[in-house]
């Protein structure tokens, strides 16, 4: 049996240096959560499912307040050659019309009308996905959530985020 071919669709370029210090990059750490995920299914597949990395973002606006980060070729992995994308988080904002956004919403699109392909989103993922799939999507009125509830650190987690602890915030 051939390996699940997972494509993941990286919308951002990390830029936090303890994170990608320890984990790398948004496939990285999508490749370390399959790896530890897979054993514990009831048929765990013959073999671990094969990741690409597509880096496809390209914003027009400058990021300033983001140090220089080296950013690979974008590309969009061709449908016939995967079984299902991981669209990655991002700081960059699912309901803006950037041409990079739009460019993935067309391209989900396509994947969606595939009907093979299977998708999941995560954060900015899901959001523009929901987009291709007809929704609305706006700025919540509280503003830009971090994360949805307290979360406590333990102290690998306190040491790759710099932090005592991520507290639910709007910005």
């Amino acid at each position: 049996m051939a390996p699940l071919r997972i494509a993941v669709l990286e919308c951002d370029t990390l830029a936090l240096p303890n994170f990608l210090a320890t984990h790398g990059n948004y496939t990285n750490v999508f490749q370390h959560l399959f790896a530890r995920a897979l054993p514990l299914l009831p048929s765990p597949p013959p073999e671990p499912p094969l990741l690409t990395r597509h880096h496809i973002v390209r914003p027009h606006k400058p990021e300033a307040q983001l140090p220089p980060a080296p950013c690979p070729e974008r590309s969009y992995p061709a449908l016939d050659a995967i079984d299902a994308l991981v669209i990655s988080g991002s700081r960059h904002n699912a309901w803006e019309d950037d041409a990079w956004i739009l460019e993935l919403i067309d391209y989900l699109r396509a994947a969606l009308q595939n009907g093979r392909v299977r998708i999941i989103g995560v954060c900015f993922g899901h959001q523009v996905l929901a987009r291709a799939l007809g929704a609305v999507v706006r700025a919540a009125p509280v503003g830009w959530e971090v994360s949805v509830s307290d979360v406590e650190l333990n102290d690998e987690g306190k040491r790759v985020f710099g932090l005592e602890t991520m507290v639910r915030m709007c910005v």
